[in-house]
């Protein structure tokens, strides 16, 4: 839900202007190290990849020493009366040199490539590189003409670069709206509603044993609260909520930030990422909804329990981050709705990286700012 109005601000937009890089040398650092204060998170630039203005809401794939983003950005065939929000498709770039520089964009996805799902829009979806099959997967928010609700669509390209035409899978939409949370809200002491539904900003997280994991958000839009859930997949198109290591219920929810941020009403994007003893997640947290709707706080908060079974909300093993907020937005303004949001972590050869949207009141632009993990 969130997502849709996000487009509808943010495709006016145009993007920041240059990219500048910090000339201080920076030393490998860690999330641990974060934790415990003997770490920060330094700028090091401000991402462009030029374009039309409207390229947002990136997520980002590192394959040794390339950066991947796929970005939403207007569709190229016509509005049409049946998307009366518009009509938006997945693009792919690639970098070399750490953001510096971008290739021009490939279309991944385009609306109308399945049969059902995707007639209007392909957006926020995440990559993953399987490179024992030599196969890249999307998944990604996807909504059909007629205005029937989120859910998730399914896109394979067989190659070792993502940059080309991805397959839409013929199952698709592989979610329907409320498929996994329905099972997962059933049922007594859960934490989520069975009003919770539109699966969205997916995060496919890892494979393992031949399974992949990923994340998502829900909406409850009976009391506008938002809830981050996991279950596991092997095809994209069965899913498993209940395991030795899955919650069966929502993994994060407003009883998780009640203590962070007052009137907190839950959570909706993150990124995960795994070292050998915790579990760590960037997470957006708001009070009042998922939705982007004036006069809110919309912050970033880094989050961590330890590895193995994903804790249920409200079981507080979820930790924040000691030191306290991590992100919030450098230009508020009445304006601005959702003013900072789809952070990324991106980790390669040469450390960890953060990557989110801001919004900047005196420009008017979406600015990117690039920040690395580094140690004093």
């Amino acid at each position: 839900m969130r997502l849709l109005l996000t487009t509808m601000l943010l495709s006016v937009l145009c993007v920041g202007t240059g990219v500048v890089y910090s000339r201080a040398a920076q030393s490998p650092a860690t999330l641990d190290q974060l934790w415990r204060g003997k770490a920060h998170f330094t700028k090091v630039a401000m991402l462009d990849w030029g374009g039309t203005g409207d390229e947002v809401a990136g997520s980002f794939v590192a394959e040794g020493d390339t950066w991947y983003v796929f970005n939403r950005t207007s569709a190229r065939v016509p509005t049409s009366p049946d998307c009366a929000h518009g009509r938006f498709r997945t693009v792919v770039r690639a970098s070399r040199n750490h953001g510096l520089t971008w290739s021009d964009p490939v279309t991944v996805a385009e609306p109308g490539d399945s049969k059902a799902g995707d007639g209007c829009m392909v957006l926020d979806g995440s990559a993953h590189y399987d490179a024992d099959a030599a196969i890249w997967h999307l998944l990604a928010q996807c909504l059909d003409t007629g205005d029937k609700g989120w859910a998730l669509c399914h896109y394979t390209r067989h190659s070792a670069s993502p940059l080309g035409r991805f397959t839409a899978d013929r199952a698709n939409p592989v979610v329907r709206g409320g498929q996994i949370w329905s099972r997962l809200c059933m049922g007594t002491g859960k934490a989520c509603p069975p009003s919770t539904l539109d699966e969205g900003t997916p995060e496919i997280v890892t494979k393992e044993d031949g399974a992949y994991l990923v994340t998502f958000h829900g909406f409850d839009p009976v009391n506008k609260q938002g809830y981050r859930g996991v279950a596991r997949t092997r095809d994209f198109r069965t899913w498993q909520t209940a395991g030795p290591d899955l919650p069966g219920d929502a993994t994060l929810g407003p009883r998780d930030c009640a203590g962070w941020l007052r009137n907190c009403v839950g959570v909706g994007a993150a990124v995960s990422f795994d070292d050998s003893r915790y579990r760590y997640m960037l997470i957006e947290t708001m009070t009042k909804s998922l939705e982007c709707v004036s006069g809110q706080e919309w912050r970033l908060e880094l989050i961590r329990s330890p590895k193995g079974r994903w804790p249920q909300s409200g079981a507080a093993k979820w930790q924040r981050l000691p030191s306290g907020t991590l992100l919030s937005t450098a230009y508020p303004s009445p304006s601005a709705v959702c003013p900072v949001q789809y952070a990324r972590l991106i980790a390669d050869a040469t450390g960890i990286y953060l990557v989110y949207e801001d919004w900047n009141r005196a420009r008017g632009t979406v600015d990117r700012p690039l920040l690395k993990l580094v140690r004093p």
